[in-house]
């Protein structure tokens, strides 16, 4: 088998949310990173991703995130 093919994103990331009633939800995916990216601003933006199709989880507790060169 092949590497990573050059259409996958550079990072995977993972997304664990607590939500009411004591519920759990993760998303995970790619990214490509910005320049001068911090974390904290691709979670921003993993956030605003993952609630355009969950909009409940925007005031879940996030219980875990993880980022990560998508490269073994």
């Amino acid at each position: 088998m092949g590497g990573m093919s050059d259409k996958q994103a550079s990072h995977f990331w993972l997304l664990v949310i607590g939500v009411e009633g004591g519920l759990m939800a993760h998303r995970r995916g790619l990214i490509n990173p910005l320049r001068g990216e911090t974390r904290w601003d691709i979670l921003d933006r993993i956030m605003d991703l993952v609630c355009v199709d969950s909009p409940q989880l925007r005031d879940g507790v996030i219980m875990a995130f993880d980022i990560q060169p998508n490269k073994l």
